[in-house]
């Protein structure tokens, strides 16, 4: 029982960290795919 919440308080920590991360990677992704089909336009 404490074992899981400790658990539960560990990956929330991380999971918004994670998260945080994702968003990140994931804007810098759509920029550079944006990047790539504009640069193919020229």
């Amino acid at each position: 029982m404490i074992l899981t919440y400790i658990e539960y308080l560990f990956y929330k920590k991380v999971g918004n960290k994670l998260k945080i991360i994702f968003i990140l990677q994931s804007t810098t992704i759509d920029q550079n795919n944006r990047y790539k089909k504009s640069a193919n336009f020229h």
